[in-house]
Parts: structure tokens; sequence; C-alpha cells
């Protein structure tokens, strides 16, 4: 590959778009620092430690905190596409509890 084309979209997008995101961005001290990469079905994951520190109700993740991280992976499935956009509308029901710990 030749410059400026030696990092994946994702990688580039995201740091172009998102230095200071609290979900995702490199440059947030204070951010969770997910590190999403596309898998090979064109999807994005990334890895996420459950602390007690993110519980919402007891033994259970916040839901605001889980509605970040799906619009963090919403947002990189994006960048891992060639895409930047802002997240207009989000919808969530919850089926089931997401346990910390």
């Amino acid at each position: 590959m030749n410059p400026p084309y030696d990092k994946p979209p994702l990688a580039t997008l995201r740091e172009q778009n998102h230095p200071n995101c609290f979900v995702c961005g490199p440059a947030n001290g204070y951010g969770l620092g997910l590190e999403f990469r596309m898998a090979a079905d064109g999807a994005v994951e990334a890895s996420f430690h459950c602390q007690p520190a993110f519980e919402g109700y007891a033994g259970m993740l916040h839901g605001g905190v889980i509605c970040s991280l799906l619009d963090g992976a919403m947002t990189n499935c994006l960048f891992a596409h060639g895409l930047a956009a802002v997240t207009a509308d989000m919808n969530v029901r919850f089926q089931q509890p997401v346990a910390v710990g």
C-alpha cells in the first residue's frame, strides 16, 4: 500500500473525526478507549471490560453506557466502510440486563 493509504479507513476516519470521543477517541484520557477493528464479515468488534464502576442497578451495566457502546460501534462500522456520520436518532429496547464484573 502507498501512503496515505497505509491505514485502513476505520483508523484514519476515527483519528480525523473522533479523536476525543468518550467511547473510542485515542486522545481522550477519561474515555473508555475502545479499539474497534473490522471483522471478516464487515462488522466491527472491540473488547470492553464491564467493571462495576459502570453499574446502574445492582449488578447491571448502566443503560446509558450500553447505548454509548452501541453508538460507538455503529459509528466505527461506518468508518470501517469509509463513511463518516453522526447519530441522528437512536432507539434501544433492552431485552435483558448486562451483568457487570
